[in-house]
């Protein structure tokens, strides 16, 4: 159902991949004691998309370092913790739900005036997305 949810998608928005069935295997049969989670989103019998995910908690509590640089980004351990915010921001910012700024004024990112004028650049989108596979 997920691969067929996907391929709908990916004839309607630019830069979807269409990808080998192979994929969804590994997507959602998981490593021995990972729990993985998928969700349908809408009507069951005719759902508008879904949502596929594993918790790795503890590698999520730390600082990180975002660099960006001619299209590609890469991400460390390390920072100043110029740019605090927990996953469900990270999430909000990533996807484009949400600027900064309003993550900001929501109480849910906090901030140095010049952190927060890069995490706009970066994170400009006009409607919110996510890639299918990161």
């Amino acid at each position: 159902m997920f691969h067929h949810l996907y391929q709908q998608q990916a004839k309607l928005t630019h830069g979807y991949l269409d990808r080998n069935p192979g994929v969804w295997e590994r997507l959602i049969q998981p490593e021995e004691k990972e729990a993985v989670y998928g969700y349908l989103i809408g009507n069951p019998d005719q759902p508008q998309g879904y949502i596929i995910f594993s918790q790795h908690l503890q590698a999520n509590n730390d600082k990180f370092i975002l660099s960006v640089a001619n299209g590609n980004a890469e991400v460390k351990q390390g920072g100043k913790g110029e740019l605090q915010l927990d996953i469900t921001g990270l999430a909000s910012l990533y996807t484009g739900l949400f600027t900064p700024h309003n993550l900001k004024l929501a109480g849910k990112l906090d901030a140095t005036d010049t952190a927060l004028l890069a995490a706009t650049q970066i994170f400009a989108s006009p409607s919110p997305w996510m890639a299918d596979f990161f």
